[in-house]
């Protein structure tokens, strides 16, 4: 695809990462992509540009037309983040972004030394159909503590408007995880890696309403920064990604051999069946439940858990509710017979497991819950000192 400028304005997109892309609503010819920010890594690229001004931060790809749309939504959002957890609902036309981040790529205004990021709160709530965008406060979920690198859920049949769960990050810039679409009352959730630079090559299922963890594989080939993406009936589609922190940061990494298994930085895999392959295959049967999942809850490959409530009893009525349990139990519920859906993630389990404990963040929202208001004194920037290694600006641009 050739980067085309916006025909209205004259202006390119711009070069960004650590953004993210929605699809829009099914009837939506274009898609759209929000948020990032400039790496200094590539500075030495032939076309590189320094950071631009935030004002447009939501731009518009019509795939009919191959012409790139901007709008301007700095009135409700005056930065342009990055790293934050992001979900879509195309059923509603609503796109949602939760915290992250800003640093010295974010936009030309912000003068932030390199290796510092500025942690930002609130979630950003984009109607895709109107270009209209809303922030709502995330105070009585994240507190003064924003996330970054979280990553966040729709299931659409929970709830009268569907639900959000939001998984890990942290409050400084370590781990990474990843998303993709939904297939199940599951979530499977791959690789990454931990605030100590431990890296995971697992596979771990999150069943919902139980809220369990099961372990599907186990490998040797750890990986982070990659994106999963659910292709057909039950194939996980992974791209990209690396296996070092060096690596990601666009540094060489004499640790690490020059050989990848994911040629071309593809890996597929058969959700169902646990195994990872080369090719996808396009008239695979319907999706089925694992087999290690089943032994865990319960139930069939076609769903039907006996385990339909978390072991100890939902501890708040509400989120009872929007499973069908009226009252808090303690003991489990015959099943339900909830409706197949899923969804892929990528994520080192042990980080992820324990902030979810810590700070409660299997999060459930219902989309109409708040209306958007103004910042609080809880969703002003917060400053904390980037972990990562970064390349200064003024390195890269002395060599």
């Amino acid at each position: 695809m050739n980067v085309t400028v916006n025909p209205k304005t004259g202006t390119a997109p711009p070069q960004l990462s650590q953004g993210t892309l929605f699809q829009g609503s099914p009837s939506d010819p274009s898609f759209y992509f929000y948020g990032g920010t400039t790496t200094w890594a590539n500075a030495s690229f032939p076309g590189f540009r320094e950071p631009d001004s935030p004002t447009y931060s939501l731009w518009e790809y019509d795939v009919s037309t191959q012409a790139w749309s901007q709008y301007d939504i700095s009135m409700r959002v005056p930065y342009r983040p990055s790293s934050g957890a992001h979900a879509e609902a195309p059923d509603q036309s609503l796109a949602f972004y939760l915290n992250g981040e800003i640093n010295n790529g974010s936009s030309a205004e912000i003068g932030l030394p390199a290796g510092v990021s500025t942690f930002l709160t609130g979630m950003v709530v984009i109607n895709t159909t109107d270009h209209t965008a809303k922030n709502i406060s995330t105070a009585g979920v994240t507190g003064r503590s924003p996330r970054a690198r979280a990553q966040m859920q729709y299931m659409s049949g929970i709830g009268e408007k569907g639900i959000l769960v939001l998984l890990g990050g942290s409050s400084k810039t370590v781990g990474d995880y990843d998303t993709t679409d939904l297939l199940d009352d599951f979530s499977y959730m791959y690789g990454g890696r931990d605030a100590g630079s431990r890296y995971f090559d697992e596979i771990w299922v999150l069943s919902l309403p139980s809220f369990t963890w099961t372990q599907v594989f186990s490998g040797t080939s750890p990986r982070f920064g990659h994106t999963c993406h659910l292709v057909g009936n039950r194939t996980l589609l992974t791209v990209g990604g690396v296996v070092s922190i060096k690596q990601k940061s666009g540094q060489p990494d004499t640790d690490v051999g020059p050989c990848d298994w994911e040629t071309k930085g593809l890996g597929v895999m058969d959700l169902t069946d646990i195994i990872w392959g080369s090719l996808y295959d396009a008239h695979a049967p319907a999706y089925g439940v694992p087999g290690q999942v089943i032994a865990t809850i319960g139930g069939s490959p076609e769903g039907h858990a006996n385990l339909t409530t978390p072991v100890s009893g939902f501890a708040d009525d509400g989120l009872a509710s929007l499973f069908g349990v009226k009252t808090l139990q303690k003991a489990h519920n015959p099943d339900k017979g909830h409706p197949l859906k899923a969804a892929v993630i990528a994520a080192p389990i042990c980080v992820v497991v324990a902030l979810l404990a810590f700070g409660g963040l299997i999060w459930w929202w219902w989309t109409k819950h708040r209306a958007g208001r103004d910042r609080t004194a809880e969703e002003r920037p917060y400053y904390e000192k980037s972990e990562e290694p970064d390349v200064p600006r003024e390195q890269v641009l002395s060599k």
